[in-house]
């Protein structure tokens, strides 16, 4: 079932370049980040997961630059709503995903979004059988490329320590994302949950991919 897995991390970690290993895979697809799929559990109009979904929810969700990107079948999702079924969030999710995959001719599809390294409790409760792929890099080389982030930038200054001391402000953002997943990963198992180094990746990256294949199910 899709999302199949979620590359996540601490965002300069690599989890780019991870995508495009794991995307190359002729059975799994990797959508280029959605964002969307926690951030509508949020605000005054926030998606309740515990109740059915309406057919406003695509066309809430076609404003979203993200959503668009994954050019889905709007046809597909119409005749999803038709039915006399309710249609739970998690399934919507599912079926935008089987589509993706459906237009990649691929079968199994995940998702990579760093961010997503701090809601892995909230996407395991949505969706049970997805697995969850940990990226984690050297805290100074995530420093280095973060000083340099000019479109991340503004959000950093947010930080009330960012002007006095920005190495200490970056080392601890990387802390707290590297924790959050530490902490949320390894309850679920090793069925669902591996850390993968970006020096061990980078450095044999034929054995690191073999590894992530025998833990994705799927032949190297």
């Amino acid at each position: 079932m899709n999302p199949y897995v979620f590359i996540v991390g601490c965002p300069r970690s690599g989890t780019t370049l991870l995508r495009r290993i794991v995307d190359a895979h002729p059975q799994i697809a990797i959508t280029a980040e959605t964002h969307w799929i926690t951030k509508v559990l949020d605000g005054d109009d926030a998606v309740d997961p515990e109740r059915p979904v309406g057919p406003e929810l695509p066309t809430r969700l076609a404003g979203d630059k993200r959503f668009a990107r994954m050019d889905v079948d709007h046809a597909a999702l119409e005749r999803l709503f038709a039915r006399p079924e309710p249609v739970s969030y998690a399934e919507f999710v599912s079926t935008v995903f089987d589509l993706y995959g459906r237009a990649q001719g691929k079968a199994l599809v995940g998702d990579k979004v760093p961010g997503y390294v701090r809601d892995i409790a909230i996407l395991h409760d949505l969706f049970p059988y997805a697995r969850f792929v940990h990226l984690i890099r050297d805290g100074r080389d995530v420093c280095s490329s973060a000083l340099n982030w000019e479109r991340r930038r503004p959000s950093f200054a947010k930080y009330s320590t960012w002007e006095e001391d920005r190495v200490s402000t970056l080392a601890l953002w990387w802390e707290r994302r590297v924790r959050a997943g530490r902490a949320a990963g390894p309850p679920l198992g090793p069925e669902l949950y591996r850390e993968l180094r970006y020096e061990a990746l980078v450095a044999d990256p034929e054995n690191a991919c073999r590894e992530l294949c025998e833990f994705l199910g799927v032949p190297y």
